[in-house]
């Protein structure tokens, strides 16, 4: 497998979200997951929402010798008045907050189907997105328990703000994790 990193505007991600959704499908679906076809449709339909904020930053992963996309990752800046923002904020102490949600990047979603997983391919596109962004700091939110992406995240630095985090009407814990970019 031969993969290159594509960073996509807005209009070019709408026309790969078929291939998206089959990627978010396909990493999402084996435990702990568990996510169903209803959790895909949940995913598309926030996705053509996220793709119009500011600071969108999408990067696609393509294995070129089979033309498929095989992974992607995006994030945009996290701003009061999106659901995340201010369900992450009401659950911190204002200091906190301050600190954390000040100009942040929120990263949405990083993707790999499993077949490229194990090979860097997640650190890749983790390392794409933060690479030359204007943010104080990184904000995420992931499944609380050892996955791959939690290994990703420590292992790139991220330090965890809010373990065991439900979000309204949630039924798995989750961690919302933090990364200082610039000072």
């Amino acid at each position: 497998m031969r993969v290159r990193l594509f960073k996509l505007p807005p209009e070019d991600i709408e026309a790969q979200e078929a291939q998206i959704h089959d990627v978010y499908r396909q990493a999402f679906a084996a435990p702990p997951y568990n996510n169903t076809e209803e959790g895909v449709h949940g995913f598309a339909r926030t996705l053509t929402h996220h793709i119009r904020r500011d600071g969108l930053r999408f990067y696609t992963a393509r294995d070129v010798e089979a033309d498929q996309l095989v992974g992607f990752i995006y994030g945009y800046t996290s701003r009061p008045g999106q659901w995340w923002h201010d369900t992450i904020a009401s659950s911190m102490t204002p200091t906190m907050a301050q600190e954390w949600l000040t100009y942040a990047l929120e990263l949405v979603e990083l993707a790999v189907v499993p077949d490229a997983q194990g090979y860097g391919l997640g650190g890749q596109l983790h390392d794409a997105l933060l690479r030359d962004v204007p943010h104080r700091t990184a904000l995420l939110s992931t499944y609380d328990g050892e996955t791959r992406g939690m290994q990703l995240y420590r292992k790139r630095g991220w330090l965890p703000l809010l373990p065991q985090y439900y979000f309204p009407g949630g039924e798995k814990p989750m961690v919302i994790m933090g990364r200082q970019l610039h000072p």
